[in-house]
């Protein structure tokens, strides 16, 4: 790539005429009277061994490259990540869990109702999070406790549930 880099910075130094008047009407061989113009002949050489196009086609290859690096070091990163939820209170009647979750979400708590099987009953558990970290996550537990009578937990999420 470097050796089709470099070509191209010559033969755009060859569009200065004033530097080289000798190579103006340049065709691959040498005109009347200049000699052999090697440096001229073996660009054309180079220049059909190493195309533009075979320097834009690494190019990209390399840049997917980076991509493809870039998703596999942000999967890894999240896979890393352990997030936190705080499961408040289960409740069977669904009204009573949505308007608690209300009044969570009207206090400022990012929450939502999961609901699941219990024994053939359909139960509704309000979580509030996700966070972050554990700290945050106990803190608030506590917080939620302690405001509003709950006895709640503290739950490491699943990556799907994130």
């Amino acid at each position: 790539m470097a050796t089709i880099r470099k070509r191209l910075e010559f033969e755009e130094a060859l569009d200065d005429h004033d530097s080289f008047p000798e190579l103006v009407d340049y065709d691959g061989k040498a005109p009347d009277g200049y000699g052999d113009y090697e440096v001229a002949q073996e660009i054309g050489r180079i220049a059909e061994r190493y195309p533009i196009e075979r320097m834009w086609a690494i190019e990209d290859a390399k840049a997917e490259k980076r991509e493809r690096r870039q998703r596999e070091l942000e999967i890894e990163a999240e896979a890393g990540t352990q997030r936190y939820a705080i499961n408040v209170a289960t409740y069977v009647d669904e009204t009573e869990a949505i308007e608690t979750l209300t009044d969570l979400v009207d206090a400022g708590y990012d929450g939502s109702l999961i609901s699941s099987d219990s024994d053939g009953v359909l139960v509704f558990t309000l979580q509030v999070g996700p966070f972050d970290d554990l700290w945050t996550a106990q803190r608030t537990a506590e917080t939620l406790d302690a405001s509003y009578g709950y006895s709640s937990s503290v739950t490491v999420l699943r990556h799907e549930e994130r």
